[in-house]
């Protein structure tokens, strides 16, 4: 699968699963540890796997290596090859509160950034500090788990003259929040980095979208994916034609001209749509064939309940000598 996988998307990265790797693990490497030393090696490698920064993300890997001799070997052979970091919306959103932030002070608040900043900076590896808000289990599965960090993102933006900053947190819990960061041509990141991994805007966004006028919402921000069928051959084009819905009005400042709203950030992010007119009609098919199979199955049933074997029979017998005319007439 890997090797066909390559072919068909050469720009593709393979990594493992981490679901299948935890299995992986306690099938080989429980045996050889024991129950005890198992748990703990399953949440230090859990702590590692978690991991935003690079350098701490290396860092807690030696460790294990060094900690865990009788399996380094496994550890080197089946997960050093591909180790690296890990990097109904609307409805949810109504639970969160917003607020800007000021992006020219933001590294020297102490309080609520500055460990933040610290961890990105590679002091989280010198100081001892978990960069993780969850050691155990696949980090991806919750929601409100920081999956990449705020400097990460502004690392990545060549032009920080007009992004803004907010900070969003749940109204009935203060103890998690994420960052929002709208950029001039429309597009925006989040810390949960949930347009990226999963190709549609998070609950943060949503949020945000109510309360700044830069704030845009576009079709192009949801990946083609999750488009409909019928409307997956529009054209790059048409999409861009789109209106660009904005809640807040800005009177403050002159209106934005249409042309400076491309999304060119998030297009630049995601690359080339992997969703390709070949894979396309490779998905359909298969959805073809699964409803058709559905019906089929349904029609037995019913054939079994009722005992009418001879007029199914009969009119698939009918079906079939027609489709097979049908195939020879072209």
């Amino acid at each position: 699968m890997a090797n066909t996988i390559s072919f068909v998307f050469p720009t593709s990265k393979h990594n493992l699963c981490i679901f299948h790797i935890d299995l992986n693990l306690k099938k080989n490497v429980k045996p050889k540890l024991g129950l005890q030393k198992f748990s703990e090696f399953r949440a230090e490698f859990f702590s590692c796997r978690n991991s935003l920064v690079y350098e701490i993300f290396e860092s807690k890997w030696k460790i294990l290596i060094e900690k865990y001799p009788e399996i380094s070997k496994y550890l080197k052979r089946m997960l050093e090859p591909t180790k690296e970091t890990t990097q109904n919306q609307m409805k949810h959103s109504f639970f969160y509160d917003a607020y800007l932030v000021d992006k020219d002070t933001i590294q020297q608040d102490s309080v609520e950034l500055g460990l933040e900043l610290g961890l990105e900076l590679g002091l989280g590896v010198r100081l001892g500090v978990d960069n993780t808000d969850d050691n155990e289990g696949f980090q991806e599965d919750d929601y409100d788990a920081t999956q990449i960090l705020l400097q990460t993102i502004i690392r990545k933006i060549q032009n920080l003259l007009n992004v803004k900053i907010w900070k969003v947190k749940p109204e009935l819990s203060q103890t998690k929040s994420h960052f929002v960061v709208l950029m001039a041509d429309g597009s925006f990141s989040c810390t949960c980095n949930l347009l990226i991994s999963y190709g549609i805007p998070c609950r943060y966004f949503y949020r945000v979208l109510r309360k700044s006028s830069q704030a845009k919402f576009h079709i192009s921000l949801i990946n083609q994916r999750w488009y409909q069928d019928s409307k997956l051959n529009i054209d790059d084009k048409e999409i861009a034609l789109l209106n660009i819905i904005s809640i807040v009005e800005d009177h403050n400042s002159s209106a934005v001209i249409h042309e400076e709203i491309n999304f060119n950030y998030i297009h630049h992010v995601r690359d080339e749509q992997v969703y390709t007119k070949k894979l396309q009609v490779i998905i359909s098919a298969k959805l073809k064939y699964g409803k058709a199979f559905g019906f089929t199955k349904k029609a037995l049933d019913l054939t079994q309940k009722l005992d009418c074997y001879n007029e199914l029979n009969g009119l698939l017998q009918i079906y079939i000598e027609e489709k097979q005319q049908e195939l020879l007439c072209n």
